[in-house]
């Protein structure tokens, strides 16, 4: 019998090489599911699929995946420790770390975020050094750091760090946003007003960039200069409170008391639980508010 066997083959099945064949299997179909879930934006769906494919076997792909379906469920403590597995793995890996420093910022975790942003400081500084280069993401990161301090109520280690991301790319103009919005709030205006203006020169029909210039402009009483950008702001984004209420604020100021109360209700239309208080909160910490996930 047992020549036989070896001549023509056993028809017995290997049981170990089959739960194997099958647990590889399923694997692939819930990584496919999950894939496809997440392109569609069905975040749970997903999250479950990769779940349980990591329950078959470790893989970093799908921890990557998990990452990205818990994030956008809003599940950040989730995604940070996804995050955190990945890193652990590849410690050099920018991207990564990268993605943490957004993950910190959304749980308002500033001194992780701060933590993380200085790893890949320090990581392209190595690479410098050994005559290597980074993979570009020294300007962002240190974008994100100054995001960081100014959590951390660090404005002028924030500007500083505006300032390196703006050395390493002139071209940044987030960075020139952020600056501005910051120096600002700081009434620093004659600062303010040159990353303004680098910013008018370089960009087209950005309503950010407008609200700057005609805070700015609002700051030096050039009453009508700044009604002409807050009429360029609202024209592009008709539901933008902050220009609406500034505009109120200068009309009145001025005398168009009718003009100022057409602004006024249209921010309760738009938004009839705003009260003015909140919205000058709002406008002081807006350089607080801007959002880095592409």
């Amino acid at each position: 019998m047992s020549f036989l066997k070896a001549l023509f083959g056993s028809k017995e099945e290997n049981p170990e090489k089959k739960e194997k064949e099958e647990a590889a299997k399923k694997f692939n179909i819930l990584k496919y599911d999950g894939v496809k879930a997440l392109g569609m934006g069905q975040f749970e769906y997903a999250i479950r699929c990769f779940e349980a494919a990591l329950g078959i076997q470790e893989d970093l792909e799908i921890r990557d995946y998990l990452s990205r379906a818990l994030m956008n469920s809003n599940e950040l403590e989730g995604a940070f420790q996804q995050l955190q597995k990945l890193a652990d793995v590849q410690p050099d890996n920018q991207d990564i770390l990268i993605r943490m420093a957004h993950v910190a910022y959304m749980q308002e975790d500033y001194s992780t975020m701060a933590e993380t942003c200085r790893k890949v400081i320090d990581l392209n500084h190595e690479a410098q050094t050994d005559n290597q280069q980074g993979n570009g993401s020294l300007p962002l990161s240190c974008y994100l750091y100054a995001k960081a301090f100014l959590g951390m109520d660090e404005t002028v280690k924030a500007i500083d760090m505006l300032t390196q991301a703006i050395e390493k790319d002139e071209t940044y103009g987030d960075a020139y946003l952020l600056r501005g919005e910051t120096l600002l709030a700081l009434d620093d205006i004659e600062r303010a007003e040159k990353d303004a203006e680098w910013l008018m020169e370089h960009t087209t029909d950005n309503e950010d960039v407008l609200m700057l210039k005609a805070r700015i402009e609002n700051a030096k009483d050039n009453d009508r200069e700044a009604l002409i950008l807050l009429d360029e702001v609202i024209d592009l984004n008709p539901f933008n409170t902050n220009a609406l209420q500034q505009r109120s604020e200068i009309k009145e100021k001025n005398g168009d008391i009718t003009g100022a109360e057409n602004d006024r209700q249209r921010i309760q239309e738009i938004n009839p639980a705003t009260e003015s208080e909140d919205l000058e909160k709002k406008m002081n910490d807006v350089y607080k508010s801007a959002n880095p996930l592409a």
